[in-house]
């Protein structure tokens, strides 16, 4: 490799960013970045006034040298820990927040990952298609603690499907498009990642098919715990559906949540072109992925189906150094109440 391939990028002292006059993958999407928030990019030749070699070595002093080789493994493990550990804490929450708040930390993770594998349009689609579906999740979640007169444990819940149908819908098309079922606008931007992680590094082609067995995994335990089964409270009992001022959102939303993975929406929303919204092919992160999908719903089913009255996972050492119950039994609404919140 040559000493211009070497170095991706040179930041000079006013902000001006020079890069070699060797083009080579993930280029163009780092130059769609900077134009995109107002940064100034030139290419560096033989004949530049600066002259390449000479320029290098003034920054080799200065000490800014980028090597992308190495700044992107770092940036991309970062990610892939991340997505990794929160995936994990997110499988053993009992407070439907707390899934949903670590599922998130888990995305961003994934998002970073694609980062520094210099996936950056498909790390900016996977914000934008999740964007859509993480709202809707969040804003379900609200509606049915609302309903259920404030109760967050989804270990009492259960028969919420029998009482908000709507409201369970749109949480579900929302979890389906988390889950990256085929055709949902999260299915679209997530199997980008996969593929630009299987082009560039297998490693954390497997580590991203990883995260998605596990996401399927505790989203599935959600929709079995809370929408199926018998009621396991008074209060999630005599839950009723939400009022039109909460439900509209949560349709408008389920919309998006299922069609901004696509061109029509995609490419007129985001803030560039490029986004390869379906042009997926049958490939092999295609079939990992899926594999990855039934997987999860399998051992989500073997564990949670059929009104269980408790986790059977809990209680292991695993469950124990995942967990983040940062009060006892009662909650946080206790200490919120207690402090005049």
């Amino acid at each position: 490799m040559s000493l211009a391939e070497k170095r991706l990028f040179l930041l000079d002292m006013d902000g001006t960013i020079y890069l070699s006059e060797t083009l080579f993958d993930g280029t163009l999407d780092f130059l769609r970045y900077v134009r995109a928030i107002g940064g100034r990019y030139l290419f560096l030749t033989n004949n530049s006034s600066r002259g390449t070699d000479a320029y290098i070595a003034k920054m080799a002093r200065l000490g800014i040298e980028a090597f992308p080789a190495l700044a992107c493994n770092v940036i991309a493990g970062i990610g892939a820990i991340t997505a990794v550990i929160a995936a994990f804490m997110a499988t053993q929450q009992n407070d439907i927040k707390r899934v949903l708040a670590y599922s998130t930390l888990s995305q961003l993770g994934y998002m970073v990952m694609a980062l520094g594998l210099l996936a950056g349009e498909a790390a900016m689609f996977h914000l934008f298609t999740h964007a859509w579906f993480k709202a809707l999740l969040f804003l379900g979640a609200g509606a049915i603690i609302f309903a259920c007169h404030h109760e967050q444990d989804i270990w009492k819940m259960g028969g919420i499907m029998k009482r908000m149908k709507l409201t369970s819908l749109t949480f579900i098309i929302a979890t389906m498009a988390l889950i990256a079922i085929p055709f949902t606008s999260g299915f679209f931007s997530k199997e980008a990642i996969l593929e630009a992680a299987l082009r560039k590094n297998p490693v954390f082609f497997w580590i991203g098919a990883g995260v998605a067995l596990l996401t399927t995994f505790y989203m599935m335990r959600v929709i079995f715990v809370v929408f199926f089964g018998k009621s396991r409270s008074h209060s999630s009992e005599h839950a009723s559906e939400v009022g039109g001022l909460m439900l509209v959102p949560l349709l408008i939303l389920a919309v998006m949540a299922l069609i901004s993975g696509y061109g029509f929406i995609a490419d007129r929303l985001v803030p560039f072109n490029g986004f390869v919204s379906e042009s997926f092919h049958m490939g092999m992160p295609f079939y990992v992925s899926m594999g990855a999908l039934v997987l999860g719903i399998l051992l989500a089913a073997a564990f949670y189906a059929g009104s269980p009255a408790s986790d059977k996972l809990s209680g292991n050492a695993v469950s124990r150094s995942f967990r983040s119950d940062l009060m006892p039994a009662g909650d946080n609404r206790m200490s919120v109440r207690k402090h005049g919140g």
